[in-house]
């Protein structure tokens, strides 16, 4: 981390990370959700074992994005009495049937503006199932304007159909 750091940024830890959860049925459903579950957690707390600056969590709901973090330092933030555990396990608990990826993504796109760190990382915990069909294509698109904007996007695949998300995502990943 240190060599890392010295040779992009001077030893300043100048990046941002954010998660943006997909609580949807398809991947929060009673047989999915113990692995969903188990990948997010896992995710989280390789986060609080290292110290990210500026980090995000951020839930897609039907209605409007939960912001769970913002800004925060990882590894303060991520301690194993945080109130973020217990929120994100309440939230996630109760998914919805139709989620708005597009406005969790907005606030990705908002934080990028808010705080220019130079390198900004985000992953997007989804199945890449939506009910609409031209969804699907608005996203991708979407997508590409916040790559072009300096963000690095990266895919986890969770639910039934994971591999659902390399339509969407350049970078993409699935979990056991």
């Amino acid at each position: 981390n240190k060599i890392w750091l010295d040779k992009i940024a001077g030893l300043v830890k100048d990046y941002r990370i954010t998660l943006i959860i997909d609580n949807s049925v398809s991947c929060f459903n009673d047989l999915m959700n113990p692995h969903s579950f188990q990948t997010v957690i896992s995710f989280l707390q390789i986060f609080s074992s290292v110290s990210i600056p500026f980090f995000d969590i951020i839930i897609a709901k039907k209605e409007k994005p939960i912001i769970l973090l913002s800004g925060q330092d990882s590894f303060n933030s991520l301690t194993s009495k945080s109130p973020v555990w217990p929120a994100l396990i309440e939230i996630l608990g109760k998914p919805d049937y139709d989620i708005n990826l597009r406005d969790a993504l907005t606030c990705l796109l908002k934080f990028r503006n808010l705080n220019a760190a130079k390198k900004h990382f985000a992953f997007v915990f989804t199945d890449g199932l939506f009910s609409n069909l031209g969804e699907k294509e608005h996203i991708k698109n979407y997508i590409a304007q916040i790559e072009e904007s300096g963000v690095s996007l990266f895919g986890v695949g969770l639910g039934f159909y994971p591999i659902g998300i390399k339509d969407i995502f350049g970078k993409c990943t699935w979990t056991l």
